[in-house]
């Protein structure tokens, strides 16, 4: 009985909390963030959307927390949990992973004047402008949206 009722409350959270296949009211942001979202992670829907000055910041269904500046362009975007689709991040960047982390887990995406990856192995790859690449571990890099 005991594992049963732990899959039925399982189930009803799914459902309440769970990812629908529509936006919920809270998520009125624009149509280039709804785009990003729906290409990029198709099977999660924003739940919820802060604004703040000229940013937003998303919360999908599945865990992913996004924050976009003021011309919709992604900056932060994390899952903790799940990989994050290693096409946001192509050119250079997708090179470099495929040759020195083939199969590492992508949890955190950050663009501001470089970018960061951070990487299920508990490493941050920091890119410079230049694509140069530092690495640190996880907990030596600040990696908290700036929103």
């Amino acid at each position: 009985m005991g594992r049963l009722h732990v899959y039925a409350m399982t189930i009803f959270g799914l459902l309440i909390a769970g990812c629908t296949k529509e936006d919920r009211p809270e998520s009125q942001v624009s149509e280039t963030v709804k785009s990003f979202c729906l290409q990029w992670f198709p099977n999660e829907r924003i739940i919820a959307s802060e604004r703040s000055g000229d940013g937003v910041q998303v919360t999908l269904c599945g865990g992913t927390m996004a924050v976009f500046d003021a011309s919709d362009n992604w900056t932060w975007i994390e899952n903790r949990e799940r990989a994050l689709p290693c096409g946001i991040v192509s050119g250079p960047i997708e090179e470099y992973l495929a040759a020195h982390y083939p199969e590492a887990r992508i949890l955190l995406l950050e663009h501001r004047k470089g970018y960061r990856v951070g990487l299920e192995s508990e490493v941050v790859l920091t890119f410079n402008e230049d694509f140069q690449v530092t690495v640190q571990p996880w907990e030596d890099v600040d990696v908290i949206p700036i929103f």
